[in-house]
């Protein structure tokens, strides 16, 4: 008879806040209550988010009770299947392999030789379990002036609407501006005449300045109208030119390109928001991208030199995964 000790975990946690593994560490359990993704438009039910410590590794009784009960073992055995499991798992822990537990989540060592644990997407809330993630869009909501209704006072006058008022403190800059415009026009009118010419000529009355630029050039310097035309048809084409150009990505400046370093691909929406945070928190910024049912992360960055990619690329592996590669540059 083949005895699954890691699957037996996850019977446990679902009616106890705690379950240890001795020799090895234990799981606890933390109510989390209901929150909001206002990124990805979600909404997460109430959960129990577990944790694992290498630290608590008192047997509290509760696993090698349960494996005995299950499979029918006498205390012998099942005291020995547990420690063949807890060896196997320590093994395959030094050999920098993940260990995973059905249902519970992946155990693994970082580069710091410390233990951590990675929490699958079960809920073990029991109040809660079977509630689904709820994805939902923001409600566009137009704006609209509400009639208030006239107050009237003791003596039978009405007051101004509530609505004009509104209205008046959010305009009072707009409307100071267009008073103080007004006011110098009318000042310019009133005051300001314009110079009258004393002989009559109407072509005197209507010569236009001479263009600044146009003051002390020769006029065999200056460009005939025909080709003053065609420069500035030339211009207008090659602004309509730039004008239509579509471009997609902002332009870099001289001498520097973009890179983007793949870390992992995750299916699991808190471990993904985990590694994000995580990634924001070390200074990088973070790249996402959907591809079939899968989500790669990774960081983005622009750089100068192959030098700055590969000493990128060796801190990332160093902090996050020894994996991690550069798919773009």
């Amino acid at each position: 008879m083949q005895i699954n000790v890691g699957a037996y975990i996850a019977e446990l946690l679902y009616g106890h806040p705690s379950v240890a593994i001795p020799g090895l560490g234990s799981f606890t359990s933390n109510y989390k209550s209901a929150s909001i993704d206002h990124v990805q438009g979600k909404v997460q039910p109430p959960s129990l988010q577990l944790q694992f410590s290498a630290h608590l590794t008192l047997d509290d009784g509760l696993l090698l009770e349960g494996i005995k009960k299950k499979y029918q073992l006498d205390m012998s055995q099942a005291r020995k299947e547990l420690e063949q499991f807890v060896a196997d798992t320590k093994a395959a822990l030094e050999r920098r392999e993940i260990v995973t537990i059905p249902q519970v989540g992946r155990l693994y060592l970082d580069y710091e030789n410390h233990l951590q644990f990675l929490q699958e997407g079960n809920n073990f809330n029991v109040d809660a379990f079977g509630l689904p993630t709820v994805q939902f869009l923001p409600v566009k909501r137009s704006e609209a002036v509400a009639s208030a209704p006239v107050n009237t006072s003791v003596s039978g006058k009405t007051t101004t609407p509530v609505a004009i008022a509104h209205w008046f403190q959010r305009n009072v800059l707009w409307l100071g501006s267009l008073t103080f415009v007004l006011v110098l026009s009318g000042i310019y009118l009133v005051f300001i005449k314009p110079p009258q010419t004393s002989g009559g000529n109407p072509a005197a009355n209507n010569k236009l300045p001479t263009p600044v630029e146009r003051i002390n050039i020769s006029p065999t310097s200056q460009a005939p109208p025909e080709e003053e035309n065609a420069s500035l048809s030339a211009n207008a084409e090659e602004n309509s030119a730039n004008v239509d150009l579509d471009t997609e990505e902002a332009t870099l400046p001289p001498g520097q390109q973009s890179c983007i370093i793949l870390i992992g691909k995750f299916g699991n929406e808190n471990n993904i928001k985990r590694l994000v945070q995580r990634l924001y928190e070390e200074g990088y910024e973070p790249y996402t991208e959907n591809k079939n049912k899968l989500t790669l992360v990774g960081v983005q960055f622009t750089y100068d030199s192959d030098k700055e990619v590969q000493r990128t690329l060796s801190a990332i592996r160093k902090k996050f995964d020894k994996r991690a590669q550069v798919i773009k540059r």
